[in-house]
Parts: structure tokens; C-alpha cells; sequence
């Protein structure tokens, strides 16, 4: 195999910042050939389809409305896009070699499946419960393949993801390992012979092959450090392995089993040194290996020679893609010649649609280049392109690979739609089988009216009948993978959304509807409420109570942004004792940190000198879930449990009022008779709707991820000291450990990435700095603020992962921005807090001092070492790339750089001021 060097380019991008966009150099003379503006994807998240595209992943700044984007650059019109927005950040993509199917996973660990030629979705599923780190496909298109950040690498057959009912399922796994201790840095796929071979590399300093088939192991190289980029060499078995010192290790491939499960450094067949930072990406090209690192340069290497051949400056930031492209397309823009893409793209959906079963052609690359018009084949009549082939397979022709691509197409496409077909057959059989069962039930009720002597027939007649309906619904929402919402008449749908949904059915009682009620309730009527519901007191009483005075149903959804399993617990019981038609339950803990907490933690926002935000920041995210979910079931108003005096009723409101002002607002505690605890603990008694409390209980709490919350009882006193079992989330100080704990927090731009050199996600870094914190009493706040409508409250608060972290960032800072941006960013960090503590989050004013907050911290990089004793937190360790701190001018001792001497000129200009001023009142 000759490697061809004519014409190729070097498209480059980074992570960092939209501002640096995407580059395309010239390989051969070192120029740069375009420069597309606004981009920054995500590791791995920038590919080039079918060598007429680039696609490119790119996340909305934090506390943006919605989550991230896909752009698709046509390479002979690269300034205009076609825009996807998607429903969360994603972050690596992959596509096929022939640009069928384009793949993409989100830190969240779910994973997209789209259909490059008509912008379909085919599949969402929950990939990993951690973020998905990097994504590929096999050679042959027949895997997918995804790493997490955990060190997990998961396998799925495309078979397997095309073959399933609904878009919603999740496609059982061909395989997964998770011998990798740390995260997973890269996947490079190849094939070898008849088999598919995948090549792993991790932070934990190893690099793995493997057999995708079998999933067996056949060659594990370790290495001094962490290795964070890969690529093979497209003719010899070489494996290049970047690591976080910039070095690059260079080992030959031994594809057979692992004899020695340790293979050393002492193997390698040499060593590239010429990079003074991490190492960020790695590919070849006809002109040889090219490597990219954080030290803002990437390099075109000799590796026979192992000599740099060019040098390139990317001052604009450091490069963490790149991919090798024609020129030619790129070239025929140049000479204004007009160039047709045969290989038609749209904008990726979405949501799941349904499959529109009537295409039966897919758009084809011509034959040959002579060819001047598009192809398209269907799905039939395919033995006479077998013969083509067959008889110019000998000849090894262009024409003859085309033919083999375009019937491999054929064949796939085919596949896919005699897939679909049976899909549908299998929804229309279950369909009838669900109106059997429903009418059986009919008969039975028209026999005998009476709802108590219907269910003892029943019971009687079809024993299990009800527990076969109840286990159908059960099925099918499990199958959907948590997209079913249940409506009390049986009838099952799809919710376009990727977190976790819980459905419950009415009981019999409540199915029950009075005309009074059907005609309108005591204060007017609505037709459907959706409902913030905890299964607490106050919002088990306001089912009911919507019912009685608006007539309408009730939908009930409740957010999980980490108060915890107990507090989820037997939800689906109490919705349906109240009387709710629906439960949603969505999963938004990664969202409520990443897009909430961080940008709060990143801003320095703290209100009053003491209050992390907690509530203030949950209270957004959970408002705007209740605006999609009350779009996915057709309500027309939102209703909250929070009363007339507090600071939840705003912030909630305003949510609503930002992202759908035409919902109606029902605030029960404003507008009924209940004036207390006592009043609606009465009213629930009376409505027969069981309530987790009694008379008797004490403090009011709010939990998420982030604190926990106490109000009430003795706190309403300031002079009280809190009771030492109050406390959930961490221990009295005077009982903690007596020996000192070490975390280190990893930060890059200010926003957390790491603990103790352990890459995690929001979510899971968050939970594991509280179980840390929490064991040695840190975090605990006892503040009276002044709440928004004029009042002071007292409140306990227990935020021990959020104070690790606010003085992390706050350390690293020290050393990453000078005084007047210190100064002006601890300014803004109080009006950012005013705005978030009164429920302005989606406020313009806030999001545009978010993008200040987000632009000063981009040097904010590096790690801290805190020392956690007895409550206290100090620092003991500080580093940084981009540390402004230097030794040598700050030393005692004389330099260079800094005289001494120079002081008395400052000092003299510097006091001149106040000088004057004394020189005239004295008279000199």
C-alpha cells in the first residue's frame, strides 16, 4: 500500500472557546487554507462524512436555554451549516465509513443513533450510567463502540440497535469490559485479516487490543503515565500511544493472544519527543504521523527518521481534533467551480419520529468520476451488480470498489427496512392484544355496574387477568426505557426526552369522575395541571384540591436532582392515593450541575457572605422540566406547593414566565383557606390521601446533590442553637476523624473535572466530594437571610462538597487572574447571586455576565490540594499552567526582573495624591 501525499489538508479544532473555530492547513506547504468561525467540539466530537462534510459536536455555554448542537459544513460551502439542536450536549461523535449512520454520546452516559441522509433519529438509549467518553464504529460498520469515563468499553451490534421496537429500548449488549481503571481516552478500530480489531488507551497509563468479536484480549502494553491519545500506522503494526508529558510511545502490534497479561515499556520500538504538554490528538497522513498538544502546536513527523518535519502554531488555543481531508473539494470552491454533493445530509432530529416506510431510495457516490449525474438504486434487482462485481473484482478498479460500496449500501438499507416492517407487524399485534384485553374488561363491566362485584367477578372468572394488564403497561414502559408516560385510560405514548420517566395509573376510585367535576371546579376550570409533586404533605394535598376547584387531572412530576432514593420511594403509591392521572419521574442531576451549579461555582456566586444557592439554583432547572413536560401531555397550567411567603414561589414563576408565558399559574397557598401545616394534614384526613407526616413533625428540608436545607421548629429562634441530630449529611465536627484527609480537585476553566486525579462527571464528582466532606463535618452554614419578598429567615445548611469546591476554585484562582479581574469578578459574583437567588436565571442579564464569568476563567486550569480536619478547609497545594506566580520575581532575594529600587518612583507617583492634599493644608 502506497500512502498518497497530494492534495490533503489538516482540519484542526479545539474545546476551548467558539471564538478559536475550526482550521484547515495545507499539509504539504504549512499554509492555512480556511478558517471556519464559531466552533469548539468536544474531543472526539469532529468528523468528516463520507470527505464532503465535516460534523462537529458543540455544547451551549452553561446556563444557555437547551443543551448543545450538531453543525454540518458542506466542504464546498463550509460557511453555511446546517444547524441540529439537540436534546443535551453531545460530545464524541462517530460516523460509518460510508456515511450512513451517525453516532453521538452526552455526558449524561445516554447515546444517539441517527440516519445521516435524512436527519433521523433511529435510537436514544442509556448507553453507561457515566459520561461517554469517546465513541467509534468498526471498520465494517458492523459495531458500535463507546468508552466511558469510568474505563468502561461497551459494544453493541448494529444489528442489534436496528432491530429493536422502539426508538426508546435499550439494545442488549454484545459485550463490555471494564479491565481499564481509569477513563478512556480513545478508541481506534481496525481490521486484520478476517477478524475486527479494537485498540484502547486509558488514564490509568495502559494501552489494550482486542478481538471486537470475541472480546478477548490479545495485547496490553503499559506505560509510565497517562496516555491520552492513539492512532495506528495505516501500513506497518505500529501503535502510537500520546501520554500527559507529551512524549509518544511508539510499540509494535502483536495481534495474537496475551500470553503475559504485563507487556513493558522495555517493547516499544522507540520514543517521540517533542512536545512539552499533554498530548491531545494523533493521526496520519500521506506525508506521515501528526500529533497535537496543549502546548498550543501540532507536528508533522518523519517517524522513520523520528524528526519533526513542520512545526505549526495554533495560537489560538490548543488543538484536541484533528482529521485528515481532500483538498480538492476545498479547491474547487477556490476556483468558483460549482460542486454537487452526491451524498445528501439533513439536520438531525431531535426527538423520535416515525419511520416513513414509503422511501425505498437511498442517493449514491457516481461510479467513477466520468459519471455526471446522481445514481440511486433501490432495494431490488441487485444479482446483476453481483455479476458486475464478480467480474471486475480481478481488475481492483475504482469503478469495481464503488460497485462493492453501493451494494454494500443496498444490502444494508434493505436490512433496515425489512427490520422496520417486522417492527411494525410486532406493534399492531401487540396493539389488537391490548384492545382484546380492554374489551374484555368492558364486557365484564357492562355485566354487572357495581365496581366492587365487577372486580370480584373478575377475580373469579380471569384470575391474573388484572395482574397480566397491569404487567403489559409494567412491560412496555420498561421496554421504553423510562420514555412511557401512562395515561388512567391505558393509552401509552412516547416522551421526546432522554431522562427517566415513571408512570402510574389511577385507581378505580379516582377514574370515577363527577359531572360536577367534568363541568368545572369551584374556582373555574383547566384542563390539565402539571404539578411540582415531592409526595409530601403540602402536594398531596394540592392534588385533590386542583381537582375540586378546577376540574381537571392532575399530573404529577418530580424531579431527581439528588435528595435521594428514600425521598423517590413509594411516589407511584401516593400519586395514585391522591388522585393523579400521570407520574413523571426525570433524572436531572447531571444537568442540575453541569448547567446549573457549576456556572454558579465558576461565577463565585455566593449570597449574603454565606449561602451557597442551593435551592436557588435547583428550583430553575426543575421549573423548566415542568414546561417540557407539560408540552409533552398538553397542559395548560403549572401548579407549585410553595407558599406565599417564601422565595420558591418566584423563582418557579419566573421560570414559567421565560420559557412559556401563555401557562397558566395555579398557586394553591395563595388562594385557599389551609393556613397551616395543621389545616392541610385536616384536609387530608378528610380526602382520605395518606400524608408522610403528623401533627408533630418538626423541620422543613429541602435536599438535592448539592445541600441540604433545615427551617422550622427551634430554628425559627435565632437564639437557638441547632440540635446535633438535625444534621444528615455530615457529622458534628467534634466527632470527625482525628486524622486529616487530602482530596485534590482537578479544574480546567474553572469548572471541576477531577478528585484526587479520578475524571468524573458533574454528578459523580459532586457526590463523592459530599461523602468525603460530609465524614469530616465540613460545610456546615447557620446564616438569617433576608429573603426576596422582605422578610429574615433563619435556615441550617449542610453543603459539604460545595464548600470543597468553592475554595478550590477560589485558591486556583489566586494564581490564574490578576487583581483588577479578581476585583471585577467578585463584584459581578454579588449581583450574580442577587439574580439567581431571586429566580432571574434565565434573565439576559445573567446569562451575559455568565459569558463574562466564562471568558475570564478560561485560564482557570489546574489542581488543588485542600486538607480536611474537623469542619476546617485550607489549602495546601496549588498548581497551574497558566499560573501567573513566579518564583523568581517574587523571591526576597534580588533578581533580575524586579529592582528594588524602582519602588521609591512608584511610591512617590503612587502617594503623589495624597501628598498634595497634606502639602495644602499645611500651607507648603
Amino acid at each position: 500500500m502506497e500512502m498518497g501525499k497530494k492534495g490533503e489538508a489538516l482540519v484542526v479544532c479545539s474545546d476551548r472557546s467558539t471564538g478559536v473555530g475550526i482550521s484547515v492547513w495545507d499539509l504539504e506547504t504549512g499554509e492555512q487554507l480556511l478558517h471556519i468561525p464559531t466552533c469548539a467540539a468536544a474531543p472526539h466530537g469532529l468528523l468528516c462524512l463520507r470527505n464532503q462534510f465535516l460534523v462537529a459536536s458543540q455544547s451551549n455555554r452553561h446556563g444557555s436555554f437547551g443543551g448543545g448542537s450538531i453543525f454540518i459544513w458542506p466542504l464546498n460551502k463550509p460557511q453555511s451549516p446546517i444547524r441540529s439542536y439537540t436534546m443535551e450536549a453531545i460530545g464524541p461523535l462517530s460516523s460509518t465509513k460510508d456515511g450512513i449512520y451517525i453516532a453521538g454520546g452526552a455526558s449524561s452516559g445516554n447515546a444517539y443513533l441517527w440516519e445521516a441522509a435524512d436527519g433521523r433519529l433511529l435510537r436514544t438509549w442509556r448507553a453507561h450510567h457515566k459520561s461517554l467518553k469517546c465513541m467509534v464504529f468498526s471498520d465494517d460498520g458492523s459495531f458500535l463502540i463507546c468508552g466511558t469515563t469510568d474505563g468502561v468499553i461497551c459494544v453493541w451490534s448494529m444489528i442489534s440497535l436496528l432491530d429493536v421496537e422502539d426508538s426508546g429500548s435499550s439494545p442488549p449488549l454484545l459485550h463490555y469490559s471494564s479491565e481499564h481503571r481509569s477513563s478512556i481516552t480513545e478508541l481506534v478500530t481496525m481490521s486484520a485479516g478476517a477478524r475486527s480489531i479494537l485498540v484502547s488507551s486509558s488514564l490509568d497509563g495502559t494501552c489494550k487490543v482486542w478481538d471486537l468479536v470475541s472480546g478477548r484480549l490479545l495485547q496490553m502494553q503499559v506505560y509510565p503515565t497517562s496516555i491520552t491519545a492513539i492512532t495506528l500506522h495505516p501500513v506497518e503494526k505500529l501503535l502510537f500511544s500520546g501520554s500527559v508529558d507529551g512524549k509518544i510511545f511508539v510499540n509494535v502490534l502483536d495481534l495474537g493472544p496475551v500470553e503475559d497479561p504485563l507487556i513493558s515499556t522495555e517493547d516499544q520500538a522507540f520514543l517521540l519527543k517533542g512536545h512539552n504538554e499533554t498530548i491531545t490528538a494523533l493521526t496520519f497522513s500521506g506525508f506521515g504521523m501528526i500529533s497535537a498538544s496543549e502546548d498550543f502546536t501540532f507536528c508533522l513527523w518523519d517517524t522513520f527518521n523520528r524528526v519533526i518535519v513542520r512545526r505549526f502554531n495554533h495560537k489560538k488555543g490548543a488543538v484536541t481534533n484533528m482529521l485528515v481531508i481532500k483538498q480538492s473539494t476545498l479547491f474547487s470552491m477556490s476556483n468558483h467551480q460549482r460542486v454537487h454533493n452526491q451524498f445528501r445530509v439533513s439536520s438531525l432530529q431531535k426527538y423520535p419520529q416515525p419511520s416513513n416506510s414509503g422511501k425505498g431510495t437511498v442517493t449514491l457516490l457516481p461510479l467513477s468520476a466520468s459519471l455526471n449525474k446522481q445514481t440511486s438504486t433501490n432495494f431490488q434487482g441487485n444479482n446483476l451488480l453481483d455479476h458486475l462485481i464478480f467480474d471486475s473484482e480481478r481488475e481492483q478498479t475504482p469503478a469495481m470498489m464503488q460497485m462493492k460500496l453501493e451494494k454494500s449500501i443496498d444490502d444494508r438499507m434493505w436490512v433496515t427496512s425489512m427490520t422496520k416492517h417486522v417492527m411494525e407487524m410486532n406493534k399492531h399485534l401487540q396493539s389488537r392484544l391490548l384492545d382484546m384485553m380492554q374489551c374484555r374488561l368492558q364486557c365484564c363491566h357492562e355485566t354487572d355496574s357495581s365496581p366492587m362485584k365487577r372486580r370480584q367477578k373478575l377475580q373469579t372468572e380471569s384470575p391474573g387477568l388484572l395482574e397480566e394488564q397491569s404487567q403489559s403497561f409494567s412491560g412496555r414502559a420498561s421496554s421504553l426505557h423510562g420514555h412511557a408516560v401512562v395515561s388512567n385510560n391505558g393509552s401509552i405514548s412516547l416522551a421526546p426526552n432522554n431522562q427517566g420517566i415513571q408512570a402510574v395509573l389511577s385507581s378505580d376510585r379516582e377514574m370515577e369522575v363527577s359531572a360536577a367535576t367534568k363541568g368545572g371546579g369551584l374556582r373555574g376550570k383547566l384542563n390539565k395541571v402539571v404539578l411540582a409533586y415531592s409526595g409530601g404533605l403540602d402536594t398531596s394535598v394540592i392534588v385533590p384540591w386542583l381537582r375540586e376547584n378546577y376540574g381537571c387531572e392532575v399530573v404529577c412530576f418530580t424531579a431527581d436532582v439528588g435528595q435521594g432514593i428514600k425521598e423517590l420511594d413509594g411516589l407511584e403509591e401516593k400519586a395514585k392515593a391522591s388522585g393523579a392521572c400521570q407520574l413523571v419521574v426525570k433524572d436531572l442531576k447531571e444537568e442540575f450541575v453541569r448547567d446549573y451549579v457549576f456556572p454558579c461555582l465558576r461565577a463565585g456566586a455566593i449570597y449574603e457572605r454565606k449561602y451557597l444557592l442551593g435551592t436557588s439554583m435547583a428550583r430553575p432547572v426543575i421549573a423548566k422540566a415542568m414546561v417540557d413536560v407539560a408540552k409533552e401531555v398538553g397542559a395548560d397550567a403549572v401548579s407549585h406547593g410553595c407558599t406565599g411567603k417564601g422565595n420558591d414561589q418566584v423563582r418557579f414563576e419566573l421560570t414559567f414566565f421565560a420559557l412559556n408565558p401563555e401557562l397558566n399559574v395555579v398557586a394553591p397557598w395563595r388562594e385557599w383557606d389551609i393556613t397551616g401545616r395543621e389545616d392541610a394534614i385536616e384536609y387530608a384526613k378528610k380526602h382520605n390521601v395518606p400524608v408522610p407526616v403528623t401533627k408533630k413533625s418538626i423541620y422543613s428540608r429541602d435536599r438535592n446533590l448539592w445541600h441540604l436545607s433545615h427551617e422550622g421548629d427551634i430554628l425559627e429562634d435565632p437564639a437557638n442553637e441547632p440540635k446535633k441530630d438535625m444534621y444528615m449529611m455530615s457529622v458534628d465536627p467534634e466527632d470527625a476523624p482525628d486524622q486529616p484527609e487530602y482530596v485534590e480537585i482537578g479544574i480546567v476553566s474553572g469548572i471541576p473535572v477531577s478528585v484526587n486525579g479520578k475524571n468524573l462527571s458533574p454528578a459523580s464528582l459532586l457526590a463523592e466530594l459530599n461523602e468525603i466532606g460530609g465524614k469530616h463535618g465540613i460545610g456546615r452554614i447557620d446564616m438569617v437571610e433576608n429573603r426576596l419578598v422582605g422578610m429574615k429567615s433563619r435556615g441550617v445548611y449542610e453543603t459539604p462538597g460545595g464548600t470543597i469546591l468553592f475554595n478550590a476554585v477560589r485558591e486556583l484562582e489566586s494564581l490564574t487572574l490578576d487583581r483588577e479581574t479578581i476585583q471585577v469578578k467578585d463584584s459581578l459574583a454579588l449581583k450574580y447571586a442577587e439574580l439567581v437567588y431571586a429566580g432571574r436565571w434565565f434573565d439576559p442579564l445573567r446569562e451575559s455576565m455568565d459569558a463574562f464569568m466564562e471568558k475570564v476563567t478560561e485560564t482557570t486550569t489546574g489542581s488543588v490540594t485542600l486538607k480536611l480536619y474537623k469542619g476546617s478547609v485550607s489549602v495546601t497545594s496549588r498548581t497551574s499552567p497558566h499560573s501567573l506566580y513566579r518564583e523568581d520575581i517574587s523571591s526576597f532575594e534580588s533578581g533580575d526582573i524586579y529592582n528594588q529600587a524602582d519602588a521609591a518612583g512608584f511610591i512617590r507617583l503612587y502617594g503623589l495624591p495624597m501628598r498634595v492634599r497634606a502639602m495644602h493644608e499645611k500651607g507648603i
